[in-house]
């Protein structure tokens, strides 16, 4: 899984945007969660790897992380975000 050519990560202030450079009508705003999640993503680690990061980075259960990252990458496959 990695993240689509095209697409771009923007830090604004203390929001992280990402965009389709080539439909700007893409657009999503990541919460502080999220922007982990996806920088995970960009350094190239599984599913399995983030949940096991956003346990450590954020002191919760697997199940929580679990249920957290799987909504993170669902709304990014959405938004056509997502290599497989």
């Amino acid at each position: 899984m990695k993240l689509k050519e095209g697409f771009i990560v923007r830090k604004i202030v203390n929001d992280t945007v990402l965009m389709d450079a080539a439909d700007t009508g893409k657009l999503l705003r990541l919460n502080e969660t999220a922007a982990d999640i996806l920088s995970l993503i960009v350094e190239g680690c599984t599913k399995e790897e983030i949940v096991s990061e956003m346990t450590k980075r954020y002191e919760i259960d697997a199940q929580t992380a679990e249920r957290d990252v799987t909504a993170t990458l669902e709304n990014l496959k959405t938004l056509g975000a997502l290599e497989a």
